[in-house]
Parts: C-alpha cells; structure tokens; sequence
C-alpha cells in the first residue's frame, strides 16, 4: 500500500494548499511510433482536460507518420515538438522535462492513454492542491515479484510505485530530489532475490516519500476517466496489440466525428 506523508510535511513543498492554480497546465507526452494512439492521447486529453492546457511531445524520431500527423495537427493542439537528435527511452524524457521546464505543475502522460470523461486535469489539480502533494497519481501499482524484464528476460521483483502512465507533478519538488525517473536495481537485505528493481517513477516516488512529501493517489473511481492500452501500442505483436490498435483506431474516428 502507498504511504502518504502527514501533513506537516507540506511545508516542503513551494506550493501550499490553498495556493492559486495556475491557469494553463502542459500535458507532456513521450512518443514512439504510436501515431493513431499519440493523436488519441492529445484530442482526448486537451478536450476534456476541464481546464486550459497545453500539449508538449516528445517524439524519439518515429517512422510511422506520428511526426507527419503531429504536423498536420499543428499549434491548436501542440504547443510544442522536441525531437532529439538520439532517441531518448520513456525514464529519459522524464528526467528531461523534469530539468528544462518551467512550470511547476506538469502532467506525464503516456501516448496510449485515451482520456474518456470530461474534467479528468480539473479533478487531479484538485486533490494536489487539497494535499499539497509532490505526486498525484492516477492509480497505484503493486509490488510485481516476477516480472520479466524486457531486455535481459530475467525475473526481477519490481517495487510498488503510482502508474507513470497519467501523473501530475510539482516539477520544483521532484527537481530538487535529484534522482531520475530511469528503470533501475538496488541491493537489498529486504527480499530473497537480494535486489529490487524500480520501474519508471518508483524511485522517485521512494525517494519524495521519505524526505516527507505527500504522494497521492486519485480515487479508484478516476479510472473511469482514462484508459490505458497498457504498453501493447509500442510493439503492436499479437492478438491483443492489433485488437487495441482496431479500437483506438474507431475511437479516433468517432471523436474526430464528435468533437474536433
């Protein structure tokens, strides 16, 4: 189960409940070869946002026509296009526009995230204001004892952590920890293995937790407002990737249809 810092501990942080939100959030979005999933994330995520926002992508030189559709959407729906001139992995991005942005609130989105309830932004800059929180999160994600990680596949314990896929984050805060967002393994006496690994953000959200921050994490009723095609979009192998792609792919047309 996730910890939450007391409330005296709020005090770390630069903004205190009862601050001012500001009046336009960026929504960044690391990219990859996602095209009709990235273009869902952005329609989706600015139009039921329930407050003004701005979309910032990242994108690590994809060759499926993301960079061509990100041009024919243009300023209206992206603020801003980065383009490396090397590819950068999910933790990478992170760690980058924890370090160059400016803004003190900024929403991680995952590109295979469709937004499908309106006020989804509004709801989670309500909770970080009410707790103060360094971290808001969409959901939790629990402990994995035998995850098979993807380049050496071997098992490894991967560490609780709240889901990179939709968070909200005071930038300061998390600057000043000074650790990354990087996939990663520490020794420890604490499991058999000897070492627990830390997905994207679980080292983080550790390291915000113990210095007395506030990591919170939405209702589980939130989950009505999003949903994540959970990682399938970046390989598209398999049954379930191309049934995911055939539905993104009709709930892409049905909003354009309906909305922009």
């Amino acid at each position: 189960m996730h910890r939450v810092a007391p409330r005296e501990t709020a005090d770390a942080l630069t903004l205190r409940a009862g601050d001012v939100l500001p009046t336009v959030v960026t929504i960044a979005i690391a990219s990859l070869n996602t095209r009709v999933f990235t273009e869902l994330a952005i329609r989706t995520a600015l139009c039921r946002s329930g407050i003004e926002a701005r979309v910032l992508v990242g994108d690590s030189q994809s060759t499926d026509g993301t960079l061509e559709m990100l041009a024919r959407l243009g300023p209206r729906y992206v603020s801003r296009l980065e383009i490396p001139p090397a590819p950068r992995t999910h933790g990478e991005w992170l760690d980058h526009w924890i370090e160059t942005l400016d803004d003190d609130l900024v929403v991680f989105t995952d590109s295979d995230v469709e937004f499908r309830r309106s006020g989804w932004l509004r709801q989670m800059l309500d909770q970080q204001q009410r707790e103060a929180a360094a971290i808001v999160t969409c959901e939790w994600v629990d402990e994995w004892p035998n995850f098979v990680e993807p380049v050496g596949k071997q098992p490894v314990r991967l560490s609780s952590r709240p889901a990179p896929w939709v968070q909200l984050v005071h930038r300061p805060t998390i600057q000043a920890l000074g650790c990354s967002y990087k996939f990663c393994s520490e020794p420890t006496a604490d499991v058999p293995e000897g070492v627990v690994t830390y997905d994207i953000g679980a080292v983080v959200a550790a390291r915000a937790t113990a210095a007395g921050h506030t990591v919170s994490v939405m209702p589980t009723e939130f989950r009505r407002y999003y949903h994540h095609y959970g990682g399938r979009s970046w390989s598209a192998r398999g049954k379930r990737a191309r049934l995911d792609g055939w539905v993104a792919r009709a709930r892409l047309a049905r909003f354009r249809a309906l909305r922009w």
